[in-house]
């Protein structure tokens, strides 16, 4: 078994089982994780109910490039030294 323990593993899914063993099982954790934040934002009442569509903007402190590409300039991306 693999345990994907990241969330941003799922994308490497269809790379690893090209690599991997057969009989070797990955296990994604993301959706346990979206769960409990979605939990913990309820929790706080921090949780977005409205329909409307809000603006989102993603924060790396590393190079924002790859983040870029993979968000398709749909979102906006910006550097943060966090």
């Amino acid at each position: 078994h693999i345990v994907l323990g990241c969330s941003h593993y799922p994308y490497l899914i269809p790379t690893m089982q090209r690599i991997i063993p057969e009989g070797i099982k990955i296990i994604d954790s993301g959706e346990a994780v979206a769960r409990q934040t979605r939990s913990v934002l309820q929790k706080h009442d921090l949780l977005n109910t409205s329909e409307e569509k809000s603006d989102h903007t993603f924060y790396s402190n590393a190079s924002i490039t790859t983040l870029d590409m993979l968000l398709d300039k749909t979102y906006k991306v910006s550097y943060l030294d966090f």
